[in-house]
C-alpha cells in the first residue's frame, strides 16, 4: 500500500489555532500589565508630589496658631496661642459648673 506524504491540515491548524489564542492571551496581559504599573506610577507621583503652596499655607496656619498677634490693633484684640487659650477655656468652664453646683447646693 502507498503511503503518502500529504501535510496533517488538522495538526497545523489546530497549532495554528492555539499559537493565535497564545499571542492573543500575551498581548492582553501585557497591556493589562502596562496599564496597572502606569496607574501605580501615576497614583505614586500623585500622592507623593508635595505642593509648596499648600505646604506653605499649612506652616502659616500652624504658626498663627502657636503665636501671640494682633487680630485688631484698634479694638485691643489679641490672638493668644491655641494651648493657652482652650486652658483659660477649661479653667473659665469649670469655674462656672462649681458655682452653679454651689448654687444649685442652697
Amino acid at each position: 500500500m502507498a503511503k503518502y506524504d500529504d501535510l496533517n491540515v488538522k495538526d497545523i491548524a489546530v497549532a495554528g489555532v492555539a499559537s493565535v489564542i497564545i499571542v492573543f492571551v500575551c498581548i492582553v496581559g501585557a497591556q493589562a500589565l502596562f496599564f496597572d504599573y502606569r496607574n501605580r506610577e501615576d497614583v505614586k507621583k500623585i500622592i507623593d508630589s508635595r505642593n509648596a503652596t499648600y505646604d506653605s499655607i499649612i506652616v502659616e496656619q500652624k504658626t498663627r496658631l502657636n503665636e501671640y498677634g494682633w487680630i485688631d490693633k484698634e479694638k485691643q484684640i489679641v490672638a493668644i496661642p491655641i494651648e493657652e487659650a482652650m486652658r483659660i477655656v477649661v479653667k473659665e468652664e469649670a469655674a462656672k459648673n462649681v458655682k452653679a453646683e454651689t448654687a444649685d447646693v442652697r
